[in-house]
């Protein structure tokens, strides 16, 4: 059993690992979140682990978890991945874990600790499509990401451009998404990510921040960076 009162405690040790430098910096990266205390990711990684080796019931301690503060929900995020469970049952904590997901951070955090096995994948993909549709600017964020990290593949690629070219919205935080998986499945499968560049067809913003981050990349060669100059859309 996992009580009220467990709770309270881990409350209080996330107000104990904060830092108030840290709590400073990180909200000036987190816009309208006015709830960070500052505790860095690795500190909730490892309260994470304790907390699985302590906690006897984790469905308690999930049906517990609040929002008061941020690093509630990333600790959360963090749990979810780290837990020991049949991919259908982690399916549930993900889908129950998604609506609590409100800025970048706690989405970005979330998807790397999302490890689907090999078999089933496409489950997996299927599971993230409704998601990509959804009218939730951080629904979409965490499918496109999501889809970034485990669907730019040999066997994902075209679903994965094609899906991607889809997503028009205008919100902030799904465009810059939306570049930043184009900027890696540029440097993972140019021809058929330039392919989509010659059609300009994405919003220009779009476009324009996913060459940028091709650019920027070690991973790019000069020649490709002076030719994607060509396809910046003005």
């Amino acid at each position: 059993m996992y009580t009220q009162e467990n709770y309270s405690e881990l409350l209080q040790q996330l107000k104990e690992l904060a830092d108030t430098k840290y709590q400073k910096f990180h909200s000036g990266l987190l816009p309208g979140t006015d709830n960070v205390l500052g505790v860095s990711v690795p500190k909730l990684r490892r309260l994470a682990k304790e907390l699985l080796n302590s906690c006897d019931s984790i469905d308690d301690y999930l049906t517990l978890a609040g929002n008061e503060y941020y690093e509630e929900a990333m600790l959360e995020g963090i749990v979810i991945g780290y837990l020991k469970c049949s991919w259908n049952k982690k399916l549930e904590y993900i889908k129950d874990f998604v609506p609590k997901i409100n800025n970048w951070a706690v989405c970005d955090t979330f998807c790397g600790g999302i490890k689907p096995p090999k078999n089933r994948l496409e489950n997996f993909r299927d599971f993230i499509e409704p998601y990509l549709h959804s009218e939730n600017e951080f629904y979409v964020r965490f499918g496109v990401v999501m889809l970034m990290q485990k669907f730019i593949t040999d066997d994902y690629i075209d679903s994965t451009l094609h899906s991607l070219e889809q997503i028009t919205r205008s919100e902030y935080y799904i465009q810059m998404a939306v570049a930043w998986a184009l900027s890696v499945c540029y440097v993972k499968f140019p021809q058929q990510t330039m392919a989509l560049f010659k059609r300009y067809s994405l919003q220009p913003a779009v476009q324009n921040k996913a060459i940028q981050k091709c650019r920027e990349s070690l991973r790019v060669s000069k020649a490709d960076k002076a030719m994607l100059l060509n396809y910046k859309i003005k």
